[in-house]
């Protein structure tokens, strides 16, 4: 997922409103494939480069994303800095 694109989009600044809140059930419930596996994905992958191309809004001040994906990563509790997702 881009969090900017040609405007600021609620990935970037409104985290209630974007489609990792609005998606978080299934990823977080979703059955595995095996036998014994716990449920969940791994979970999502953002494109952040500070600008994804010369036309579009960048992460950078004043849309740093922290009203998005920061919101998201103090909700979902992820660890800064990240440990591996999975030993297995």
């Amino acid at each position: 997922m881009y969090l900017v694109g040609s405007k600021v989009i609620p990935e970037c600044n409104r985290f209630a409103t974007s489609l990792q809140s609005s998606t978080s059930t299934f990823v977080r419930n979703v059955a595995g494939k095996e036998a014994g596996m716990t449920p969940g994905m791994l979970g999502y992958m953002f494109w952040a480069a500070e600008c994804s191309g010369t036309r579009n809004v960048c992460t950078t001040p004043p849309n740093t994303c922290e009203g998005g994906v920061g919101v998201g990563a103090t909700t979902f509790d992820v660890p800064v800095p990240m440990p591996p997702l999975r030993q297995h």
